[in-house]
């Protein structure tokens, strides 16, 4: 039996809306089979095929397309970590600042590892593509977008992550950093 082809039956397709005072208030479904080759959907239909091939049910679920998250900050969370009040932002972006150069020092030790929890977080809703900022500069040095790479290798086979380096603390406030080079 070939396990890169299947089928997910008893799976909810919308079909329609239901409308009231020419509004619409919900949608029509019905249950339909899905032929799935390679992880892509290649054929739709309402009566049972005949291959003798794996079956998956869905129980009735709605199919929806996977989520979407393109704007993150995978490398500077608190999530999997001890719960962390919000500081009021009483100087604008600078209040952010300065809390930085104090908070990633503190998470250096972690980021990998709470990035990864996020991820999982961000999977198990059902997003398949991240697009993560990650700081660059003279307080975190390189380590913020490293322990990032490193998460993205972990998860490459799950989801897809797009990072983005930035100097959060700016290019002339700061010291030099060492330019990385992406390969």
């Amino acid at each position: 039996m070939n396990t890169s082809t299947y089928w997910i039956f008893n799976v909810a397709l919308e079909t329609g809306f239901i409308y009231q005072n020419k509004e619409v208030v919900g949608t029509e479904t019905k249950r339909y089979f899905l032929q799935i080759e390679s992880g892509s959907i290649v054929k739709i239909q309402e009566e049972q095929p005949k291959e003798n091939v794996t079956y998956i049910d869905a129980k009735g679920l709605l199919l929806m397309p996977s989520f979407r998250d393109m704007h993150i900050h995978l490398d500077k969370t608190f999530y999997g970590g001890p719960w962390k009040a919000p500081i009021k932002a009483t100087g604008g972006i600078f209040t952010r600042l300065q809390e930085e150069e104090v908070l990633l020092p503190q998470l250096k030790p972690y980021t990998k590892e709470r990035a990864e929890k996020l991820i999982d977080l961000l999977i198990e809703s059902g997003t398949t593509k991240i697009r993560t900022h990650c700081n660059v500069g003279h307080v975190e040095g390189m380590h913020q977008l490293e322990a990032t790479v490193e998460a993205r290798e972990n998860y490459k086979d799950k989801v897809d992550i797009e990072i983005v380096a930035f100097p959060q603390q700016g290019l002339i406030r700061g010291k030099p950093v060492l330019m990385y080079r992406m390969h």
